[in-house]
C-alpha cells in the first residue's frame, strides 16, 4: 500500500516496542481488506504520552493500541472509555473521531475467547494463579471474575498492587479474589488449589527469554498454564509446565483475538483469524 493524504494512521504506544507483531499483523489485514490505513509503532516516554495523544486529530490518527506500561496511565488523557474499559481500569485500544479519544478494551475478551477456542477450557468454576497486576492483568483477573471463575488469585512483585485488584475484582463483580506476596509458600499453597495459571507479566519475554515469572516447582501435572507473552510462542515457562505434562496455552491467541477486536473498533470489519496467525507466527521469535 502507498500512503496518500487520505491514509488514515493507526498507532502503537508502548516502550518498549521490539518484541511486538502488531505492526505486522493489522498491516496485513488492511492491506489484504483493501483498506487505506497504516499501522505504526511509536517507542514514547511516559513523559510525551499526553502530547502524543494530543497530537491525533492533527496527524489523521485515527485510532491506537496500547500496551505496556501505560494501559492504565492512558486513561487519564482520554475524553471516554466504554463500559468495560472503565470496569477493568485499563485501556488497549483507542478510537479518534472529531477529534475526541475514546477507550476500549479488547485484552480480557482475547483472553477468554482463547482460553475457550485455543485450549478448550472454560473459566466457570475455575480456581485461577494470576501473576502480575498490570493493565493485562486487569483485563485478565476482571474477564476471568465476569465468566464465573469461582476464585481468583493474584501475585505481584508489590503486594498493595495486587491486594488493590483484588479488592476492586471483589467490589465490582462480586468475584472472588485475593491477593499473594510473590513468595514461594503462597504461591505453592495456592498453586496447589489453581486450575489453571495465567503468567501475566512481561517476564520471559524476548529478548530477556531465560526469566521466569515464578518458580516452576509450584506447578503441578495436570493444571493449564497459560502466558500473555508471546514472543517467543513457547516461554520458558510454558516449556517446564509442557515437560510436566501440563496443557499450556501461548499468548499469541490472546493477541490475535484482542487485535480483531481492535480492528472491528476502527474499521468496522472484521479480519480472518487464520490469516493474522499465519502473519504473527513467521514474525515471531522461537
Amino acid at each position: 500500500m502507498k500512503a496518500d493524504k487520505d491514509t488514515k494512521i493507526i498507532a502503537l504506544l508502548g516502550n518498549p516496542l521490539g518484541h511486538s507483531l502488531s505492526p505486522a499483523i493489522q498491516n496485513t489485514a488492511f492491506e489484504r481488506m483493501g483498506l487505506n490505513y497504516i499501522y505504526i509503532p511509536f517507542e514514547i516516554k511516559r513523559e510525551q504520552l499526553g502530547k502524543a495523544l494530543a497530537s491525533f486529530d492533527c496527524f489523521r490518527i485515527a485510532g491506537a493500541n496500547v500496551t505496556t506500561p501505560y494501559k492504565t496511565e492512558v486513561m487519564r488523557y482520554l475524553d471516554e472509555t466504554d463500559e468495560r474499559a472503565r470496569l477493568i481500569g485499563a485501556v488497549n485500544v483507542i478510537s479518534c473521531e472529531g477529534g475526541r479519544l475514546k477507550g476500549y478494551n479488547t485484552d480480557g475478551d482475547g483472553f477468554i475467547t482463547s482460553l475457550k477456542e485455543n485450549a478448550g477450557a472454560d473459566p466457570e468454576d475455575a480456581n485461577v494463579l494470576i501473576i502480575g497486576s498490570g493493565g493485562a492483568a486487569r483485563a485478565i483477573a476482571f474477564s476471568l471474575a465476569l465468566s464465573g471463575a469461582s476464585m481468583i488469585y493474584i501475585a505481584n512483585r508489590t503486594y498493595g498492587k495486587a491486594a488493590g485488584l483484588a479488592e476492586d475484582i471483589n467490589r465490582m463483580t462480586g468475584g472472588r479474589a485475593a491477593a499473594l506476596h510473590l513468595a514461594y509458600d503462597e504461591l505453592k499453597a495456592a498453586s496447589d488449589k489453581s486450575d489453571i495459571i495465567v503468567n501475566a507479566t512481561t517476564v520471559g519475554m524476548y529478548p530477556n527469554t531465560q526469566a521466569g515469572p515464578i518458580p516452576t516447582e509450584i506447578i503441578r501435572s495436570g493444571q493449564l498454564v497459560c502466558d500473555a507473552v508471546y514472543n517467543p510462542l513457547m516461554t520458558g515457562i510454558l516449556k517446564v509446565a509442557a515437560d510436566k505434562g501440563c496443557d499450556v496455552l501461548t499468548g499469541l491467541g490472546m493477541l490475535i483475538y484482542q487485535a480483531i477486536g481492535s480492528f472491528k473498533i476502527w474499521t468496522g470489519r472484521e479480519p480472518d483469524y487464520d490469516e493474522l496467525y499465519e502473519t504473527a507466527y513467521k514474525n515471531i521469535h522461537n
